[in-house]
């Protein structure tokens, strides 16, 4: 019967839509997640050069009071994404970390390939490789990370750990 033909290759098209629309929405989540922590490292580097968080003894401002850049910012953080402030310090925290040391991390996650949960795990595995190797460890761990994931396997928390302590 052709019409069950055409409404088997309807539905077949169909879905092949909406796996399209998955991934574009996985990705466009990844960005955005990463988006949120090049913002929240900005917000944290705007209030470090604030005047009323300097505490700079080149300047003194007597009879000031001198506030904490980090909890200028956690304090942003939290009334703008709606978190609380343990939260906060911990993204500012790991952006940080992301825009210091792990910055193909966060390209990653930038160019939507990487969720936040594989960064901070990937980041967590890195955290004791000396300073002198980490670009290279790191661009090898990423590369290794993101070339598995395009031939469409997706390695559990352990399989990728161990894989991430081969290349360290």
């Amino acid at each position: 019967d052709s019409s069950a033909g055409a409404s088997a290759g309807a539905s077949s098209g169909s879905l092949a839509a909406a796996a399209v629309s998955l991934r574009a929405g996985w990705e466009a989540e990844n960005r955005a997640c990463g988006l949120r922590l090049v913002a929240a490292h900005q917000v944290l580097a705007a209030c470090i050069d604030l005047p009323e968080c300097a505490d700079d003894a080149a300047e003194p401002r007597p009879c000031y009071s001198v506030v904490d850049p980090g909890v200028m910012a956690a304090s942003y953080l939290v009334r703008e994404l709606a978190i609380s402030a343990a939260r906060a310090e911990y993204m500012m925290s790991f952006a940080a970390d992301l825009h210091f040391r792990y910055p193909a991390v966060l390209q990653a996650m930038l160019d939507g390939l990487m969720e936040e949960r594989v960064a901070r795990g990937l980041a967590r595995q890195m955290a004791g490789v000396d300073d002198r190797v980490l670009p290279e460890i790191q661009a090898e761990v990423v590369k290794d990370y993101l070339d598995t994931l395009a031939t469409g396997v997706r390695l559990g928390d352990h399989a990728r750990g161990a894989r991430v302590d081969e290349i360290i």
